[in-house]
Order: C-alpha cells, then sequence, then structure tokens
C-alpha cells in the first residue's frame, strides 16, 4: 500500500523531554482512507489509531506525543496524541515507548493487518526493512521538521523509498511560512527608484499618500525623518504597525550606564537608536513589535533574521527595497548613501500577499513576536541619557537618477525566503535559467560555496549564472568591494569570488565551454557607502527587486522579501543604473611585490591554546608600525611551512582591506566567540559566518569540515606566516611578510628570506596570550625575527586591560595617611562627602562601621558601585557576604570577579587585589589596606601597618573610573552581580549575626593624617598592565634613586615562581642594584611571613640573602625583619626613593602580584608628602625587632597563593589532628555518660 504517506517528522525539538514531537501523515489519493487500527511505530513503540479513523482525501493527520505542548508551538491543534490530550483531540492506544530519537530513528506507518504502508529512516539508524531502498535520511537540527520533498511542476511528494524523497538544502523550521509562488498580472503603474539618488522621496510620498493603513517589515530602522512621516500618518488615524528584527547583527539592546557606553558605544549606539524611534512611534499610537530569541524563556525565532525590507500602504500598494530605513540605506540627503534599488507596486493582488506575509510574520501568538514594552530593557525605550543624533549626512555623490513612474502591462512575482527562494523552475533561479541575452547582476555580497554550520553546497544561484553564459549569455556580475561603513549588513569575501568567476571565464573560453560572455568585477562607487543591492535583470525584461543577498542564510533562514517584475520598460531604467556602476568600476589589480612599507607588517599577538572547546576564539593581531596606509587585499595568513597544497590552513583578506599607519586588525576563527573573552569586536572572522558584522576571510584549504576549516594553531607547537598576495604564485621566499614560530614547530629557517632565526619561541600556558614585545623607550614592537622579540615574564590573558602609564601634574592637595593611626577617620571623611558617585574596588570587605558610611551614602541618591575578588585566599567569610548582602539591599551595586571553569568563566586576574575608592570623579582614594577591622580599625590601638593617599584632581580620578569600569564591565564573563540566593556570591547564613565589636590593642598612634598642598606629579601603577615596565613605573622609580631607597612590603620573594617559570624577584634586584650604585637602601619586612617549614620562601630568607650580599659587597644595604608587638603585621606595599617619590600601592613583592592580579598604586612626586611617609617608615625601622622563626602569628601573602585555597604545612596539619582527636575523646566520653 502506498495510499498514505508520512510526509514530515519533527523530533529533534526545542522542548525538554520533546513532548511536542509529531508525525504528519498525508493522504495524496483522491479517495478517503479507513486508518483504524493503523500504527505509527519506531520498532520501540506505537501509537494505534482509533477503530473508524478516516483520513479524507488530500488531507493530513498530525500525529504528536503532547497535545497541549504542540499547540503552544504550532498554534494549531493536532489531529491526535499518544501520551496526553486536550479538549477533542483524541488519544491513541500506545503500547511500549514510542519517542523518536534525536541522533536517528526509523518512523513505520503500518495497516491494521501490520503491512508496512510507509517507512522514513533518518541519520545512523540501520534499519533495512521493507519499504526503504537506501541510506537513511540525512537528520536535521533541533527546532528543525524532516519534511518530504515535492515536485516542482506538478506539486506532489515524491515517493522512491529513498533518501532522496526526504534530502533537501532548506532547513523547515518551527512556525515558519508556507506561501506560494504567485505571479500577479495587471495594468496599472509602478515607481521605479534607486538608493541614494530618488528613494527617500518616492518613500515619504508613498508614506503620505496612506488613507488607512501602514505596515513595515524591516531590519533595521533608525531614520528619524522616515519615523516622523509615520508620526504623522498616525496621527492622520491611519493604523501603522513595524515589524523589526529584534537582534541585528553585532547590536546590544539591553540598557547600560553612560560610562559603559561611552568606553564602548559600537554594540549600542545603532540599537539604542533604533529604541529611540520605536519608542517615539509607540508613544504616538504606532504599533511596534520584535522578532526576539530568548533560548532561556524557550523562544526560537522562526527565521534567524528578519531581513526584509517592505512596506504595505493600504493594501493597495507595497514598496520593495534593498535597503533598511536608516541613514545610509535611504538618505535624507541623496549626496550620502548605499546603492540600492526599490519599487513601488500599485496593485491590490500583490499589496495583499505581502500583506498576509506580514501579518504572519507579526502574529502576536507567536512566542518570537514581541512587543515594544517601554519599560523592557532590551526592547523598550533607550536609556534616558540616550541623545539620538539628528545630524543629516551629506556626501560627495552627483546623483543621477531620478524615481520614475511606468505605466503599462505588468507581470509580478514576489519572492520570499526561505519559502519559494530555493525554486528551480521559478523565483530568482527560474529567472536566470530562462534567460537568453543577457543576466546583469549587481550584490553586496556573492560567496562561491554556501557553507552554514556542517552544510557546505554550490552557490545555486551563482552556479546559474555561469550556466547562463555557458549558454550564451552575456553575465556580468558586480559585487561590492569595500566594507567600511559602521553598519555593515553583510559580509563575504567578495574579491575570491570575482577571481574564481574570472578565472573560469578564462578557462571556460580556453576549452571551448563559453558561448557567450562571463566577468565579474568589484564596485567601488566614489561618494557611495558601499554596494547594497540585490538585483538582477535578465533579457532587458525582468528586473528582481529584493532584499536576498547571495549567501546561505539570506536564501534559507532569513526572511527576506523581493519581487520580481516583468516589463521592459522597468528593467531598462534598472540596466541603466546597473552600466553606470559597472563602467565606473574595477578588476583586479596587476601583482606587484611587497615594498618596504608592506614588509614593515607585523604580527604581534597570537592566541592559540585557548579555553573553550575546539578553540573558536584563537585569533592573531597584525600591526601596522608605519605611518603609511597598507592595502593588504589578497595577503595571506597561513600555518604551512610549504607550497600551499591544501594540508593545513591558509585564508586570504578580501579585496579593498586596508591597513592603515599604526592600526592592527583582529583576525579569529569565530567572531562571536572572540567577542565573549576579549570585550570587543575582531575585524576579521574565518571558521563560521557568526555575526553579520564582522568581515570574512576567504578560506582555501580543501578540509571539508567547518571547524577544520582555515589555519588552526597547534598547542605545542605551530608557526605562523604572513605572506602578500602571491605567496603560493610566485616566488615563495620573497613574498613572506612576518612570521612567528613557537613550541615544537620544525619551521626551516636556513632560506635568508624565511623570516625567522634560531629557536622558536617557548610555549605558553592555557588561556595565555602569546605577544610580542615593545620597546620601552621607542614605543615601537621589537623586530629582530627571533624568540627573543616574544619572550617575557609578562603573562597576557583575554580581557585585561592595556592601560598605559602616564603621569599627572597638577597644583592643588593631597591627604596621607597611615593604618592604623587615623585610616579610619581619613576614609570616612571623606566618603561622606560623595555627592554623586563612588566606585569602590576591594580584595575584601568585612568592616561593618565603613560599611554603615557607604549605605549612608547611597541613600542620599548617590551611584555606588562595589566591585570585589570572588575568590580570596581562604574564601569567603559570613562577614563578607553580609556586608555584600546589605550594600546591595541599599541601593548599592555589588559585582564579584570570578572563575569557574565548568562554565568556561575564567578571570581576567588571578586576584582583584586593588584597593581603591573614585568620589564623584574627582577624588581617588588608594591604599594598601582592605576594608576590614585590621586594615582600617575603627579604634586606632589597633590593626595593620598600611599606608594610603587621597588625590583630589580630575583627571587622575578619570583615569581610575576607566579602570574601575572597565574591570566592573558586565559584558564580561567573569563580573559577577551579587545574587542573594547563590550559595557563594550571596546571602550568608539565615542565623548570622554580624559582630560590631570593636578590636582594641595597646598600639599608641603616631600619625595624623596630613593635607600637603603646592605642585604634584602623580603616576598611577597597575598591576598587569604597567607593574614591569622598566623605564618607569616601579622599577623605573627604583632605577631612578640616586640617594636613598627606603621599602616597606609584606613580603619579598627571593626569585618568582610561578608554576614552570622561574625568575629572578625584579623589584629586588633593582633595589639591590640601587645599592650597588651608592644609594643607601634599606628595606622593612613583616616578620609574620615566616614559613615554619623553611622552604625558602619566606621573609626571612630573603633577609638573610640581602644582608649576605650587602656584607659581601659591602653595600649601604639592610633588610630587616619588624616585629612591632602592639600592630597586627606590616601589610604595607610602599617604596620611598630619593625622600621625593614615594609609591602607595596594593603590590606585594611577589609573582602574583606584579604579573597576574589585578593591583593598584600610584608614585607620587612631592618632597613633603615623601618627608610624611619617610618619618612613618623609620619609626617603624627603629621601633621593630628581629623575630624568631616560630613565630605563632606567621601568615600567607594573601593574595599569592591559590583562589579559595590554602596549603597546609606540617605542624598546621599535626594541631588539626590533636584537635580532631580531643574533640573525638570528648563526644566519646560524653555518649558513654549518657548511657549510664
Amino acid at each position: 500500500l502506498n495510499s498514505v504517506l508520512i510526509v514530515e517528522v519533527y523530533y529533534d525539538t526545542h522542548l525538554k523531554d520533546e513532548p511536542e514531537e509529531y508525525v504528519r501523515i498525508y493522504n495524496p489519493t483522491s479517495e478517503a482512507v479507513d486508518i483504524g487500527n493503523w500504527s505509527i511505530t519506531d520498532l520501540e513503540g506505537s501509537a494505534v489509531f482509533p477503530e473508524g479513523t478516516i483520513l479524507t482525501s488530500n488531507s493530513s493527520f498530525y500525529i504528536t506525543r503532547n497535545a497541549t505542548a504542540f499547540y503552544e508551538e504550532m498554534h494549531f491543534k493536532p489531529d491526535f496524541a499518544y501520551y496526553e490530550n486536550i479538549d477533542d483531540v483524541p488519544l491513541m492506544n500506545r503500547e511500549g515507548n514510542l519517542r523518536l530519537a534525536n541522533t536517528s530513528d526509523e518512523v513505520i506507518l503500518k495497516d491494521n493487518q501490520n503491512n508496512v504502508v510507509d517507512v522514513v529512516v533518518y541519520g545512523d539508524s540501520d534499519y533495512d526493512g521493507v519499504g526503504w531502498d537506501s541510506n537513511p535520511a540525512n537528520g536535521v537540527g533541533e527546532g528543525t521538521v524532516l519534511r518530504r520533498n515535492t515536485d516542482e511542476e506538478t506539486g506532489l511528494y515524491l515517493d522512491t523509498n529513498t533518501s532522496s524523497d526526504w534530502d533537501s538544502l532548506r532547513m523547515y523550521k518551527i512556525g515558519q511560512s508556507e506561501f506560494s509562488y504567485e505571479t500577479f498580472m495587471f495594468s496599472g503603474n509602478v515607481t521605479c527608484f534607486v538608493s541614494p539618488d530618488s528613494s527617500y522621496e518616492a518613500i515619504i510620498n508613498e508614506i503620505d499618500s496612506a488613507r488607512e493603513s501602514i505596515s513595515i517589515s524591516v531590519y533595521q530602522f533608525t531614520s528619524i525623518h522616515l519615523a516622523e512621516s509615520l508620526i504623522n500618518a498616525s496621527k492622520r488615524n491611519i493604523t501603522v504597525k513595524v515589524f523589526l528584527e529584534g537582534l541585528p547583527a553585532f547590536w546590544n539592546m539591553t540598557n547600560v550606564n553612560k560610562t559603559h557606553y561611552e568606553n564602548n558605544s559600537y554594540p549600542y549606539r545603532e540599537a539604542y537608536a533604533e529604541k529611540y524611534i520605536a519608542k517615539i512611534l509607540y508613544e504616538n499610537e504606532t504599533e511596534v513589535r520584535f522578532m526576539i530569541k530568548d533560548d532561556k524563556q524557550n523562544i526560537h525565532d522562526r527565521y534567524r533574521y528578519i531581513h526584509s525590507k517592505f512596506i504595505v500602504v493600504d493594501n493597495s500598494s507595497v514598496i520593495i527595497s534593498s535597503e533598511n530605513l536608516k541613514q545610509a540605506g535611504i538618505p535624507a540627503d541623496n549626496t550620502y548613501g548605499n546603492r540600492g534599488w526599490g519599487v513601488i507596486i500599485r496593485n491590490n493582488e500583490t499589496a495583499k500577499y505581502f500583506s498576509d506575509v506580514f501579518f504572519d510574520d507579526w502574529n502576536p501568538e507567536m512566542k518570537d513576536s514581541f512587543p515594544f514594552t517601554p519599560e523592557h530593557t532590551k526592547y523598550g525605550n533607550p536609556p534616558e541619557w540616550f541623545e539620538f543624533d539628528k545630524t543629516i549626512y551629506t556626501g560627495n555623490y552627483e546623483p543621477v537618477f531620478s524615481g520614475i513612474t511606468i505605466n503599462g502591462l505588468f507581470n509580478v512575482s514576489p519572492v520570499l525566503s526561505p519559502d519559494t527562494s530555493l525554486l528551480e523552475t521559478s523565483s530568482v533561479i527560474g529567472m536566470i535559467n530562462s534567460a537568453k541575452t543577457s543576466v546583469y547582476i549587481e550584490q553586496l555580497s556573492c560567496k562561491i560555496n554556501w557553507n552554514y554550520y556542517s552544510n557546505v553546497c554550490d552557490n545555486l544561484y551563482l552556479n546559474a549564472a555561469i550556466d547562463a553564459a555557458r549558454r550564451g549569455c552575456d553575465v556580468k556580475i558586480l559585487m561590492d568591494s569595500r566594507y567600511t561603513d559602521f553598519d555593515k549588513d553583510n559580509l563575504d569575501d567578495n574579491y575570491n569570488t570575482v577571481l574564481y568567476i574570472n578565472k573560469l571565464a578564462t578557462k571556460m573560453k580556453e576549452n571551448g565551454k563559453l558561448e557567450g560572455h562571463l566577468e565579474a568585477r568589484l564596485a567601488y562607487l566614489d561618494g557611495l557607502t558601499k554596494v547594497h543591492n540585490k538585483g538582477v535583470i535578465v533579457d532587458s525584461s525582468k528586473v528582481l527587486v529584493s532584499s536576498i543577498s547571495w549567501d546561505y542564510n539570506s536564501v534559507f533562514n532569513n526572511r527576506e522579501a523581493g519581487v520580481i517584475i516583468e516589463n521592459q520598460n522597468a528593467a531598462e531604467y534598472y540596466e541603466q543604473v546597473f552600466y553606470r556602476d559597472w563602467n565606473v568600476s574595477h578588476n583586479v589589480s596587476n601583482p606587484t611585490p611587497p615594498n618596504i612599507t608592506e614588509r614593515s607588517i607585523l604580527i604581534t599577538e597570537v592566541y592559540y591554546d585557548t579555553y573553550l572547546q575546539y578553540e573558536p576564539e584563537e585569533y592573531l593581531c597584525i600591526h601596522n608600525p608605519t605611518t603609511d596606509s597598507v592595502d593588504i587585499s589578497g595577503w595571506q595568513i597561513t600555518d604551512q611551512d610549504s607550497d600551499y597544497k591544501g594540508y593545513e590552513g591558509t585564508i586570504l583578506f578580501p579585496e579593498g582591506t586596508i591597513l592603515d599607519g599604526g592600526k592592527s586588525l583582529y583576525i579569529t576563527r569565530n567572531a562571536t566567540a572572540f567577542y565573549e573573552e576579549m570585550r570587543f569586536m575582531p575585524d576579521f572572522e574565518y571558521m563560521v559566518d557568526s555575526h553579520i558584522d564582522v568581515k570574512q576571510m576567504e578560506i582555501i584549504d580543501s578540509s571539508a569540515h567547518v571547524d577544520q576549516r582555515g589555519p588552526r594553531f597547534g598547542n605545542a607547537g605551530d608557526e605562523i606566516i604572513l605572506t602578500d598576495d602571491y605567496y603560493h604564485f610566485d616566488e615563495q621566499y620573497n613574498h613572506i611578510i612576518d612570521v612567528v614560530v613557537y613550541g615544537n614547530s620544525s619551521y626551516v629557517y636556513e632560506h635568508p628570506n624565511r623570516g625567522w632565526y634560531g629557536k622558536t619561541v617557548d610555549n605558553v600556558s592555557q588561556g595565555v596570550i602569546l605577544k610580542r614585545n615593545i620597546n620601552e623607550t621607542t614605543g615601537q614592537y621589537v623586530d629582530t625575527n627571533t624568540s627573543s622579540d616574544w619572550e617575557s615574564p609578562h603573562i597576557y590573558r583575554p580581557g585585561q586591560s592595556h592601560f598605559p602609564y602616564q603621569s599627572f601634574t597638577f597644583t592643588g592637595n593631597v591627604t596621607a595617611f597611615v593604618s592604623p593611626d587615623c585610616s579610619y577617620e581619613t576614609l570616612v571623611s571623606e566618603i561622606d562627602t560623595a555627592k554623586f558617585s563612588m566606585y569602590i574596588n576591594l580584595y575584601q570587605f568585612s568592616s561593618p562601621f565603613l560599611m554603615e558610611h557607604v549605605i549612608n551614602v547611597s541613600n542620599r541618591g548617590v551611584d555606588v558601585k562595589v566591585f570585589l575578588e570572588g575568590g580570596p585566599v581562604g574564601g569567603f567569610t559570613d562577614a563578607g557576604k553580609y556586608i555584600a548582602q546589605q550594600l546591595h539591599d541599599n541601593g548599592c551595586e555589588v559585582r564579584y570577579m570570578i572563575t569557574n571553569d565548568t562554565q568556561d568563566i575564567h578571570d581576567r586576574y588571578r586576584f582583584n587585589h586593588a584597593k581603591y575608592v573614585v568620589i564623584d570623579n574627582a577624588t581617588v582614594m588608594v591604599m594598601s589596606e582592605n576594608w576590614g577591622n585590621t586594615g582600617i580599625p575603627k579604634d586606632s590601638s589597633y590593626g595593620n601597618r598600611g599606608w594610603g593617599i587621597i588625590v583630589r584632581n580630575k583627571d587622575v580620578a578619570n583615569y581610575f573610573a576607566t579602570i574601575f569600569f572597565d574591570d566592573w564591565d558586565p559584558n564580561s564573563k567573569d563580573s559577577y552581580a551579587y545574587n542573594s540566593s547563590h550559595p557563594i556570591y550571596g546571602a550568608p547564613l539565615d542565623d548570622f549575626e554580624m559582630n560590631y565589636d570593636i578590636p582594641s590593642g595597646n598600639y599608641a598612634p603616631q600619625f595624623n593624617s596630613s593635607t600637603f598642598y603646592g605642585e604634584f606629579t602623580v603616576s598611577p601603577v597597575l598591576s598587569p598592565d604597567t607593574s614591569l615596565l622598566e623605564t618607569s613605573s616601579v622599577i623605573g622609580m627604583i632605577n631612578s634613586a640616586e640617594k636613598n631607597v627606603y621599602i616597606e612590603q609584606l613580603s619579598c620573594k627571593i626569585n618568582w615562581n610561578y608554576y614552570s617559570t622561574v625568575c629572578d624577584n625584579l623589584y629586588l634586584n633593582a633595589a639591590i642594584d640601587a645599592a650597588r650604585r651608592g644609594c643607601d637602601v634599606k628595606i622593612l619586612l613583616d616578620s609574620r611571613y615566616i614559613d615554619p617549614d623553611d622552604n625558602k620562601t619566606d621573609n626571612l630568607d630573603t633577609v638573610t640573602y640581602i644582608n649576605k650580599i650587602a656584607e659581601k659587597e659591602n653595600l649601604s644595604l639592610e633588610a630587616r625583619l619588624v616585629y612591632l608587638k602592639n600592630l597586627s603585621k606590616i601589610h604595607n606595599k610602599g617604596v620611598i626613593v630619593d625622600c621625593n617619590k614615594t609609591l602607595i600601592s596594593s603590590i606585594n613583592w611577589g609573582y602574583n602580584s606584579v604579573i597576574n592580579n589585578r593591583e593598584a598604586g600610584v608614585i607620587i612626586e612631592n618632597r613633603d608628602f615623601a618627608e610624611y611617609f619617610t618619618n612613618a617608615f623609620f619609626y617603624d625601622w627603629n621601633a621593630g625587632n628581629e623575630a624568631d622563626n616560630d613565630n605563632e602569628d606567621a601568615s600567607p601573602d594573601d593574595a599569592d597563593n591559590e583562589k579559595a585555597g590554602w596549603s597546609p604545612s606540617s605542624w598546621q596539619i599535626m594541631f588539626l589532628v590533636i584537635i580532631i582527636i580531643l574533640i573525638i575523646s570528648v563526644i566519646r566520653d560524653i555518649y558513654k555518660r549518657r548511657r549510664r
């Protein structure tokens, strides 16, 4: 029996446990079929139709697991359910477990005698039974329906019992429309127009003519002038509806604060402009909806993008265009903008067709159709501070083409993606296939192949055009040559497509297989932003005006719209436009060898051993160190060191790629993954087309696997070669521009032009970026073509900042203070002055007294943000959690810097160990102390020794505010907002009570805070950004010493040891070298920082080491361990040089502090200020005395260990064992007594 067919199977669904799975069966015959007691089975379970079930002629039944879930997804009721039903949906009898597998299965329809009626087999199924005669059909992805193909000419389902009945390039997503291809013949008029010449006037006039309704479907809408026209229409009681894409490529619709926006406006600028447009439309009675996607809420968009661009007016006319409603697309001034085509068709049937399309997409019942909601953070009003730029852009383009209205007879055929865009006997391919004399194509983008995830196929549109040339047609293809507009809509490597077409034309002509003419050009139209058109003209009689780019997404996945118009006058109008653009365009230039400037281009960064699986965020950066711009079109990047054979990866830069002097370009495998790690967008990507606003490099290696295409840098070793565009076609070595070789690469160096000498660069660890060194004096990259260009103690991680070392000289005042003597009073006095904002960055915050002052500030309406370390040594205390809870509950924003490997969250810095506060963007407080009872004690008779400074200068404050917001950045995965329910980053235990006791001691305070007036030079010091500089910052400061260097430090190791890396302590070396130059050098270290196991890593060993050098070399160099009996410990990290320069900071003299942590400090040049801390230093120097090894208060460096952990020494283990034994003994004794 073949009377009934299985025509759809939906097995890999969106919902958990996939309750909305369904099978659709269809009766293609002219007779009704009794399918009572027929069954559907996957050989593991079955569902049986009730007796008397009749499937009428040319009708279908939908059979699902759960009728409610089906209805919520499909918005109509199924015919049968076999697990749960609703209302009048019959429940089928079920045997076994009928649940379709996502990877492979078979679906079998059997009659009441258990005979096979129809079968579909997919994925990896090994079914070889009756009803199937081939390999399984290809599986489909989540949210996609496996659907039987139909014959285009007959409209009947294919039925050969093979996979060819089912395999298709198209992906049928749930909820997509199924509009048929129709042609409307009418006598009337249409208006043809061109962007930028005449588009604005034509569209405005049509909108202004509306009497009843206007329905707009568009990808992007940021034109204030078109919005004002719609508002005027709405005020005339015209119904206006606007349907928009909810997430245009690289737009970020989420509202952020103004500071973050100003530092990173690129993703938000256009998005907020569109939100502003939506807001004013909404406020003027216009309905606005977005097509959205939100996986967390099980909202899945029907189309990858709403990329159509049409307007229906009064259900009697429709405007179709290639352009978005924005300044570049439909410009108010026609001297500026994109090249695009548009048409207005005044025909009721055509208008109704597009009106039906609009309302199918608009449908409020669909979960992905979301209304503009003013308070919604994404799909609502922009931030209150956002100001819309109403500037009318102008340019140098001289308009040529006025719009024309043509009267006559027209055949108009709407084209929709994905509904009809792939038809081969009609629509776009059919139109080109019908060509007899000419095919002229003007396109934004056209790839040689269509690549989408695991699918790779020919570009069927391009194939049709090439076939037309083979048949004898004149085929001209014009593609955009540059991607310089900020608001890019699509990016493809047109350069290589042009090369491919023209080489193919030459080859076909030589072989006698080209009867016509085939040529491709790159369009560079002076005065225009780009060619954004998507048009085709055939035989000077048919023209396609559309939004459809010639790439996979546009044809298969987006909602796109266009029309094919058969009318000679209309076609000739656009042909004139095409020839004008064709004649001013150019072909690829002839090859030239690289000149000196071109050979100066450098590879400066390589990130090869990344965090994510399959390493999609792998990247490299190239830089132009010269002052001249360099055209690098066609230049290549490869990780192969032999003639091109396709064994490894090679990628090419597209035509029109200019690398300006002093600028860099970032090239990655996946732009979206790159952005998530690096927090800025790359310039190019090549593994996938993950982002519409990032240009595509062309891949020329031969791998068929998408995730392996292009260069993929080896973690153990590889070579990365930058060449010009003739590396594979000429004297290979003469075209190498730059090389970096690392790890176990076997790159051959013998040839003088191979670009590398000597050993390879040492490998870096996972999550570390290999970066070229910079000469501190010149600021230029080091370039000796050896490993010394790259090897450095600095460790660069994704997302880290790169703030420059700056000095700020001003006349004003600063305040010096010392802990515990006067730090509390000084801090709270300054905190209480805050009027507008206060940004606090701390390693630890556990003082309830300081908390109360911060809360009071917040309750006055001051914007308070607190950024904390998410994994301090020893973990979180309930006191710290309580502080965060109270701050959050009183209006402060609290975030943590965290790490969570299982969720691919990797902190940018090993610890956020900085300790500073920015107040009103005018004052900054920098200190060595955490905000706890020992760091900033309320009672000054107890606590740590630490130093602090208050700098009242806007430039310095703004510098630190910029640092704060870079670290705070909510877009960075390691910046985690306080969450009361989180077990770590949330509230304390319910029964926790904060300890408000004020610790006190026997210390007699010696120092009051002091405010100094005069001229100051303040230089911020940041780890890791500037902490390793040798001509400035800390090392440079010590190297500048002429008389004396005084150092007071919590900890200082002889060597810096980090995993397998061992190097000298560069800070300590600088101090010793100062003594060798004749300076008096005194180094005071805390006596409690001693390792009882004598592992040669503590301060005692360092003091011994220093004093031995002093004695041996007879230097004025002395180190002491200080034990101030009435203080908790020396927690300071300060340096004084020549009684003129003072370092106040959080930077311990250990590897982590200098290399890996976020640390902050300032160097202040002022003699009076330095004298204050010199007195403090000598008080400690003279008051302390050396301590013994067995000091009971020995403590670890607070940020030189692993996060949230510690390594117990032998005495600690012994102590714990004794305690445990005592506890067990007590419990056993109590138990025995109870038994008595």
